[in-house]
């Protein structure tokens, strides 16, 4: 058997390698061009989680404020105020697995 004589493939761009780079060649493609600026990297923003707690408090108050004001039924009151503490964690629960995937 001899060498193979098919010729050898280009690399065009969006190909997929068809084996691993070698680790100094891995990380010479991770470098940025010579004369360019790093990105800086992308602050987490603020808002998304300040826009839920705000979304907690309107919820919340609204509940107790409900549960003060309610006649009848007479559980109605004690029914919202149970939904209120309930929601605390379910809430903070919720934002901080949106916050760890997103």
């Amino acid at each position: 058997m001899g060498q193979d004589s098919r010729p050898a493939k280009e690399w065009q761009p969006g190909a997929l390698p068809t084996r691993a780079p070698p680790v100094a060649e891995a990380l010479a493609l991770s470098e940025p061009p010579p004369g360019t600026r790093p990105a800086a990297p992308h602050p987490r923003s603020i808002r998304f989680p300040v826009a839920w707690l705000l979304g907690l408090v309107v919820v919340d108050g609204t509940f107790l404020w409900a549960a003060e004001r309610i006649q009848q039924p007479s559980w109605g009151g004690a029914l919202l105020l149970i939904a209120a503490v309930i929601n605390v964690p379910l809430f903070l629960g919720a934002l901080l697995l949106l916050r760890a995937k997103f």
